[in-house]
């Protein structure tokens, strides 16, 4: 992995990542935004979180899923990722350089865990060097950025997509399509029993209605998990109504 330097930069609300002499500029999440879901409204005029079930969503900034006149970066980073792993180090980068110096308390989480994705789902790379998921790419970074094992304590079941549903269709996720990893755990010598009282962080590229966090969240809260967190790349800036 290529070293790296990367700091925020408060007058401007930005933060720096440079990979091999390559320079990348990410956009923050600007103020207002909810401290609950990260949408660009104050917590208390937010929407977007009323059927949560993550403790609360980080982001490194907005993302708009159709190209703008105006340049952003993140945007089309998060785009790229889905066809190039190399997109993984700077966002990955930036997420964890948020966490150690923004969002610190999650320093104190027990596991990283990826959104799974059925491996129907997964991103190809060329014809002979395998496939990949996105998640799972920013959770492998992270975790060696901020010293925390990554756990695969999810899996899913076959292909599901919310794309191109509305929002009471995004929240009905049938039940059969995650689950925990109970034959995982049970390899690593663990039991269900190691995640009760353990905080756990969610890692996706992109949060749009929340629905899938709150579903993966849902299912580790009843295996006895006391604290779930989602970070993403970005936070869908789309009309709640449209879910553009």
């Amino acid at each position: 992995m290529n070293s790296y330097y990367g700091y925020i930069n408060n007058y401007n609300n930005t933060i720096i990542i440079t990979i091999s002499s390559r320079r990348i500029i990410y956009n923050l999440l600007p103020e207002p935004y909810c401290k609950k879901c990260s949408f660009p409204k104050a917590t208390d005029e937010c929407r977007w979180h009323h059927s949560d079930t993550m403790d609360r969503t980080y982001a490194i900034g907005l993302y708009y899923p159709k190209r703008r006149e105006a340049e952003d970066t993140l945007s089309d980073h998060i785009r790229r990722l889905k066809s190039s792993k190399f997109y993984a180090r700077p966002l990955g980068y930036a997420m964890s350089i948020l966490i150690k110096e923004r969002y610190q308390e999650l320093l104190e989480i027990d596991y990283i865990t990826p959104i799974p994705k059925h491996r129907d789902e997964y991103k190809p790379v060329g014809k002979t060097r395998g496939i990949y998921n996105q998640a799972e790419e920013l959770a492998d970074i992270i975790s060696k950025e901020i010293n925390k094992p990554k756990n695969n304590l999810l899996n899913k079941n076959k292909p599901w997509s919310q794309r191109n549903k509305g929002w009471e269709e995004r929240q009905n996720i049938p039940d059969d399509i995650y689950s925990i990893t109970k034959s995982k755990i049970k390899l690593e010598g663990k039991s269900i029993q190691d995640i009760q009282g353990k905080s756990i962080l969610l890692i996706d590229d992109v949060r749009t209605s929340g629905a899938t966090g709150s579903k993966c969240a849902s299912l580790l809260k009843e295996a006895g998990a006391n604290k779930v967190y989602l970070f993403v790349a970005g936070r869908d800036a789309g009309d709640q109504e449209t879910l553009t």
